[in-house]
């Protein structure tokens, strides 16, 4: 059977499924130093795996491009530009699960999903940097929305009531006390 580059770990038969999850677990486990392999069960879930799952503490940040129903391209360029200031690959598996994720709506449970991740992995650091990155989120998220909003940018709040409300539901589920400012 001819592989494609693309599916080089994907799982072929019944019995390879586990092997694979196994695999999965693992290239997560050791690309994001995590020891919980129930929580790189959920990345895996969120449809994540070794080579995409730098993507992870961007993925709340999709949710509130999606809020008001459809991506702008200056929401959608700004959040390129904070992943790539953040390190990540322009030309990497994570950057097009990202782009994929723009271009295509994600269900609501995604950000649920990735949002429990984000707070799981900010529990392993210690207490001042894991406020700090969730405030660091916060944001973010609040750069991105204000990226399309407003009239010109020049009349009105720039963040829609929509956008305002998925960064409050990340707060809270974040555990932040700090409302969008």
């Amino acid at each position: 059977m001819t592989q494609t580059p693309g599916d080089a770990d994907a799982p072929h038969h019944q019995g390879d499924r586990e092997a694979h999850q196994r695999r999965q677990i693992a290239a997560i486990s050791a690309r994001l130093n995590l020891t919980d392999q129930g929580l790189a069960e959920l990345l895996i879930d969120l449809g994540l795996d070794g080579r995409t799952c730098e993507a992870l503490p961007f993925l709340p940040l999709v949710y509130v491009a999606w809020a008001d129903g459809d991506v702008s391209a200056d929401e959608r360029a700004q959040l390129l530009r904070a992943a790539e200031a953040q390190g990540l690959d322009p030309d990497g598996d994570a950057r097009a699960f990202l782009d994929d994720l723009l271009a295509r709506r994600p269900a609501d449970y995604f950000l649920t999903l990735s949002v429990q991740a984000l707070r799981r992995i900010y529990e392993l650091l210690p207490a001042n940097e894991a406020t700090r990155a969730k405030e660091d989120l916060v944001a973010l998220a609040l750069e991105n929305a204000r990226a399309s909003g407003g009239f010109l940018g020049l009349l009105g709040d720039p963040v829609c009531a929509d956008e305002h409300r998925t960064i409050t539901e990340i707060i809270a589920a974040l555990g932040l006390n700090t409302p969008p400012r």
